[in-house]
């Protein structure tokens, strides 16, 4: 038989998951004792149960308090030896049961415990989508969970069920099933609550200029779901102002439309195009560009040459258009996105490092490419407004200075004061 009451202990404790960030719910290590304690825990904790003082190998009896049973329910377990004396066993927590520790007849110990299931998380629009200056969507948003919101991400799909089906026999670059998703930088970081602000940039996709309808999805960690409702949204196009530019975004549009039926009318237009290089394309990076996507749409055509032709044609513009402004604003956003991250994972510090360097590597060639951009605006005769809150041109030094701040933030340890900052550089680069 078990050993006597004041000979004896049972130390129990449970285990939340790890995604709840809850502490261990400690039962006992007192004295034992049969008395029925009534307990609430997160459903997948664990139960964890040390005995010592018995002579005998204590077991433990679950009794389900509903009808419903996992698989591989065994009402009773057998704790494990540890040493002479001392027993330990461990047993999910998946539905409300009674637990209670039996030493040969004899209970020693009863407890009571209630699951606490896990809520799925909610998001909701905090004010309607916008398109920003750049042709980016501004979202502004809520998400809320009850562990914390571990992604989200926008969904897009088309007004028009024409715009998700291609014609027939044709070859369908249109996303698949009809459906274009982005993630939600500002929803990681496992926050209960997160006012999220992002800016997602589709202006290449082929529903630019069309209406679609946009709604949120997040998730917690362990994949629940929660939708916003469905708005209404004309998805931006971007606006094109250079000739040559413009011509192949429409011969862009034409290759989305009808790969097949359009195949010959775009290659002639860009054979046409690069006829007098000396005249019309004295850049080589668009000549050469020009050359490639005439003879990619004149091999073998399928899904992935008509996309990369489709592809090539969208950078070809944007080089036409900014030099490499665009494609140094997508790298400054991504190498902001991933710091932002990182701060909110509590990385440690030789990744946050790296991560800055990225950065600064990032809006160096950003500056650069900015003012480049702004030479071309003023030949055209137009004016290229920076990012300041009245339209100013921002300069190198002025972001300079966002950076150190950031750097500071983190090096002193302030990462609750730091994380914010590099969401700061999205206004810039989408106005």
């Amino acid at each position: 038989g078990a050993s006597s009451a004041k000979d004896t202990v049972i130390d129990a404790w449970i285990t939340p998951p790890a995604y709840t960030g809850a502490a261990p719910i400690f039962l006992t290590g007192t004295k034992a004792g049969a008395g029925l304690a009534q307990i609430r825990a997160p459903v997948g904790s664990v139960l964890s149960v040390r005995a010592s003082g018995f002579k005998r190998a204590p077991q433990l009896k679950r009794v389900p308090q509903g009808e419903r049973l996992p698989e591989d329910w065994h009402m009773r377990l057998p704790f494990i030896a540890e040493t002479a004396g001392a027993f330990k066993i461990e047993a999910p927590l998946d539905i409300d049961q009674t637990i209670e520790i039996f030493v040969a007849r004899e209970r020693v110990k009863r407890w009571a415990i209630s699951m606490v299931l896990d809520a799925p998380p909610n998001v909701a629009f905090k004010s309607p989508p916008a398109a920003s200056e750049k042709g980016a969507i501004a979202l502004h948003y809520l998400a809320t969970d009850d562990y914390g919101v571990f992604a989200g991400e926008l969904r897009v799909e088309p007004a028009a069920h024409r715009l998700a089906l291609p014609s027939a026999g044709e070859i369908s670059i249109l996303p698949a099933g009809g459906l274009i998703t982005a993630p939600l930088p500002s929803s990681k970081g496992r926050a209960s609550r997160v006012e999220g602000q992002d800016f997602v940039d589709l202006t290449a996709s082929p529903w630019a200029g069309q209406q679609v309808r946009l709604s949120l999805r997040v998730h917690d960690e362990t994949k629940q779901a929660g939708d916003s409702a469905v708005v209404n949204f004309v998805l931006p196009s971007r606006r094109f102002h250079d000739p040559l530019a413009r011509a192949l975004i429409e011969q862009r549009q034409l290759l989305a439309l009808a790969p097949l039926a359009n195949r010959e009318h775009v290659r002639r237009a860009l054979d046409a195009l690069a006829l007098a290089p000396e005249r019309f394309t004295p850049d080589s990076v668009t000549f050469l560009g020009l050359r490639t996507a005439y003879f990619r749409l004149g091999g073998r055509l399928d899904r992935e040459a008509v996309q990369s032709a489709y592809d090539l044609l969208w950078q070809l513009a944007l080089h036409i258009e900014d030099g490499d402004l665009t494609l140094a604003r997508d790298e400054l956003r991504n190498a902001q996105q991933r710091l932002a991250e990182a701060l909110a994972e509590n990385a440690p510090d030789t990744v946050i490092g790296e991560l800055m360097s990225d950065l600064k590597r990032a809006l160096s060639r950003y500056v650069a490419a900015l003012a480049e951009a702004a030479k071309k605006a003023i030949a055209r005769g137009e004016t290229l407004t920076g990012a300041g809150p009245n339209g100013e041109m921002l300069t190198g030094d002025d972001l300079a200075k966002m950076m150190g701040a950031i750097e500071n933030l983190s090096k002193t340890g302030a990462r609750g004061q730091a994380r914010p900052r590099p969401a700061q550089l999205q206004p810039i680069l989408e106005s």
